[in-house]
């Protein structure tokens, strides 16, 4: 598979909608879904979706009961602290922040 670095940005508008506890909602998923590829008029394919499980986040290709493939990539261990205090409900005192991540080139934005 190949893949590309990319520097996804936690910003202070993740961190304010983001759901505790929400794999698709967090603020580090909001973050990662801006460089997938976004959804499509086409019914065959509805697109990527970042879903963060604690030291990982498993990118859906399809979404929903038309879900493709799925594949996991392992998260930074700042991102998955961040996961956890955000989880724990320490919104407020925490900061938007930028971590690497290696994504799926096929996958991708373009522009990302």
């Amino acid at each position: 598979m190949k893949t590309r670095l990319v520097q996804v940005s936690v910003t202070a508008e993740h961190i304010r909608s983001g759901v505790r506890a929400g794999c698709e909602d967090c603020p580090v998923a909001l973050a990662i879904n801006e460089h997938l590829q976004p959804p499509t008029l086409d019914p065959k394919w509805l697109g990527f979706l970042a879903s963060v499980w604690t030291s990982s986040v498993l990118i859906l290709d399809g979404m929903g009961d038309r879900l493709k493939g799925c594949r996991a990539i392992p998260l930074p261990a700042d991102a998955y602290l961040f996961i956890g205090r955000f989880d724990s409900g320490a919104r407020d005192t925490l900061k938007p922040f930028t971590f690497p991540l290696r994504l799926p080139v096929d996958c991708l934005r373009e522009g990302s």
